[in-house]
């Protein structure tokens, strides 16, 4: 499977986005390892560098980024062999790259699966994507359009402006070429879309989709709130700053380990939790989506005692989250005591300090979310809030800012804040009926 990922992408090429003459001279600068071994290849035109290359002790190529004025610009490769993972992402200029293209390479799915554009870092936009296997970048004075094919057929077309907003036409096309999704963005605004069958027909629900979308004013949220829960929408800046002062557990935000297996162990060695999958563990959903199931490890916080594992299929089909606390594994009240939380969710929150579980969920296509809270007191677990929220369709991304909110970011640029009353949050020992579950 690892020599797979080597093989499947000889045909993705970089652009080329430095002009090299063949008068040019262009300068190699290799560096080895202590032990003998390739680690880079350095490659220069009058002194500037315009690609590198890193190898691994095994002479694998697992990077390639391109250079521009001494800094990386445009399209970076980059293979992990360990997890049969393959990445193409777009830099401007050094620190986080802009767009991050991940593909999937397990069994019949070798295509591009998901791209996500990123300002400073933080996922701004994604985009489910049909399984592409190239991309073509047209960079003008003030657009960057992208269009991605999968074997010389379009399947879609994406605008953004030169700081990677989305502005202009995005469209998603049917394996047999007729138009199957337009969107009109501007500055990062969704303002109008149409659907369309697999005749090119368009497809109405009702209502005019072509005319421009009502915006969500929070006078329309505040009718349908929940006793307890008060939603405030955000303006991306707003949204940004609050970012900034999160109380999510920052020890459990990068994930240190995926794969086909899960075991998560305490501190003595025990195992806490584990969680296998073979060669016949996939699935396909309705959506056209499809996967084998995986699962990650994101860390164990000393502070709280929590370990946190994920699973899903493929990339992101059917979440689940497991919150193990850390412990041997013999309870002391195995009849009445909760082992561990395994939520199916769209996303989690774990304060850092209060030690408050938030989860969000729901299906992608209504736009009723429920929103959960346990609490971890370091002994056990309790229910402390479920509400039913009233929000637009999207992919949530969930993260504490106070004890008592949180926002929430949807993946058509949609941010809000979250504020429960205190009188909400007070936790009830689950039960012996209590299963982990949601």
């Amino acid at each position: 499977m690892r020599n797979i990922i080597k093989n499947v992408f000889l045909f993705v090429s970089l652009l080329p986005f430095i002009a090299v003459g063949a008068q040019e001279y262009i300068k190699q600068d290799t560096v080895y390892r202590k032990d003998g071994t390739l680690w880079r290849i350095n490659e220069y035109i009058d002194g500037q560098m315009i690609k590198r290359t890193t190898y691994d002790k095994w002479g694998r190529k697992y990077d390639v980024t391109p250079f521009r004025n001494g800094e990386p610009f445009g399209w970076s490769e980059f293979w992990d062999f360990d997890n049969d993972s393959y990445q193409r992402c777009f830099c401007k200029g050094w620190g986080s790259p802009r767009i991050v293209d991940k593909y999937s390479v397990w069994q019949d799915q070798k295509g591009l699966s998901r791209r996500i554009v990123q300002d400073e870092g933080y996922e701004t936009h994604s985009f489910n994507k049909p399984d592409c296997d190239s991309t073509q970048t047209d960079i003008t004075d003030t657009h960057i359009v992208l269009r991605d094919y999968k074997e010389g057929q379009l399947r879609s077309l994406e605008q953004y402006t030169s700081d990677l907003i989305p502005d202009g036409t995005f469209e998603d096309y049917h394996p047999g070429g007729k138009i199957a999704c337009r969107r009109l963005f501007r500055q990062g605004e969704l303002v109008s879309e149409q659907f369309f069958d697999y005749k090119g027909e368009e497809m109405y629900d009702g209502e005019d989709n072509t005319g421009n979308m009502a915006s969500n004013e929070p006078e329309e949220i505040e009718d349908n709130e929940p006793d307890g829960v008060k939603i405030t929408k955000l303006t991306k800046e707003e949204y940004r700053e609050l970012l900034a002062k999160s109380c999510d557990s920052k020890n459990l935000r990068e994930c240190l380990d995926s794969g086909h297996d899960l075991i998560i162990r305490n501190t003595a060695g025990e195992i806490l939790l584990e969680r296998h999958s073979t060669e016949e563990d996939w699935k396909s959903t309705s959506e056209g989506t499809s996967g084998h199931l995986n699962f990650a490890y994101y860390g164990y916080d000393k502070n709280l005692g929590l370990h946190l594992g994920f699973s899903s299929y493929g990339d992101y089909n059917d979440v689940h989250f497991f919150v193990v606390p850390e412990k041997t594994p013999a309870s002391k009240y195995p009849e009445s005591n909760i082992d561990y939380l395994e939520l199916e969710a769209e996303s989690i929150s774990i304060h850092e300090t209060t030690g408050y579980i938030a989860v969000i969920c729901g299906d992608r296509t209504t736009r009723n979310y429920s929103l959960f809270c346990y609490s971890w007191n370091g002994t056990e677990f309790a229910s402390v809030f479920d509400f039913i929220l009233d929000l637009p369709v999207g992919l949530p991304d969930l993260w504490w800012i106070g004890d008592n909110s949180l926002i929430v970011s949807l993946y058509e640029g949609e941010w809000y804040r979250i504020d429960v009353t205190p009188e909400a949050l007070k936790p009830e020992l689950m039960g012996e009926e209590d299963e982990g579950d949601i």
